[in-house]
């Protein structure tokens, strides 16, 4: 099993493997190994944001939700007003 994750080589390989010996060292007892594994996994957080940026980019998502609605409320009158009627012939008016 070793061998075929290693010959893939690819992200979610190398994470099955470690999952796979977590839970081996899991079964056996071991928490010194699953400390030292886990280690090198660690969160990736946002770097903080000053208060005006926190506020420009509330105002930014206020102000794209507000167009979408109006675009949705404007594009449908729109295209109801520019449809034409289709034109009666005398002999379908009787």
């Amino acid at each position: 099993m070793v061998q075929v994750s290693r010959q893939l080589d690819g992200e979610v390989h190398r994470a099955n493997l470690q999952f796979f010996h977590n839970l081996v060292d899991w079964c056996a007892e071991d928490t010194d190994l699953l400390e030292i594994r886990s280690s090198g996994a660690f969160a990736r957080t946002l770097e903080p944001l000053t208060e005006d940026e926190r506020r420009n980019w509330e105002y930014g998502n206020y102000a794209i939700v507000l167009l979408a609605l109006v675009l949705v409320a404007i594009i449908p009158r729109r295209r109801r007003k520019l449809v034409q009627p289709i034109p009666l012939t005398t002999a379908e008016r009787t």
